[in-house]
């Protein structure tokens, strides 16, 4: 596992020793920023971060403030190392926090995202809370993407949200939401 380009091109990240943590395939990390091309100056969220693997690419790729949210303590050990291990200063903040609980205080310092990286523990219920924990704490607007990383049996939908891509990578799916506008109606 390491960041594919931009700043700290090649650097090589620290990986779980524990299965409760599943970092991003490459592949699908190096497929989902060509879809999004430059992202420089963008203000990132990374929830259920683990490794850190897509924050940090996005910090690498000129992203100019990313945060980092987990609960877990071996994924707060390995994202603070790969921080440093990528060489990120302030613009990079590791949040300890259990979601959806952690937003409205996250929302208090950090009002809006332009990019929201959501990729819980497959098939455990957690897209639909955390993306209705962003809408509420208004950490996205019209002009946010949310992109989901899941396992084909889950669904990522919200009446808040409308999809405006999806991409399949064997057993991983990465599906890319938008807010819907308040004028829209709602399908779910």
């Amino acid at each position: 596992m390491r960041i594919i380009t931009g700043t700290a091109k090649g650097r090589r990240l620290f990986t779980p020793k524990s299965h409760l943590i599943r970092p991003a395939a490459d592949k699908v990390k190096g497929s989902t920023f060509n879809i999004l091309g430059s992202i420089e100056g963008l203000d990132v969220l990374d929830l259920f971060a683990g490794t850190g693997s897509v924050g940090l690419e996005a910090a690498s790729r000129g992203a100019k403030n990313i945060v980092l949210v987990d609960s877990l303590p071996e994924a707060l050990k390995l994202l603070e190392k790969n921080k440093t291990a990528c060489e990120f200063g302030g613009h990079v903040v590791i949040w300890k926090g259990t979601l959806p609980h952690c937003l409205a205080s996250i929302s208090k310092k950090h009002p809006r995202f332009d990019l929201v990286f959501i990729d819980p523990p497959y098939d455990k219920g957690l897209i639909f809370p955390a993306l209705e924990g962003v809408l509420r704490n208004k950490l996205v607007d019209a002009q946010s993407l949310v992109i989901i990383e899941h396992s084909p049996r889950e669904i990522p939908e919200h009446p808040g949200f409308k999809q405006t891509d999806h991409r399949k990578y064997g057993q991983t799916w990465v599906t890319y939401l938008q807010t819907k506008d308040i004028n829209e109606k709602s399908t779910v």
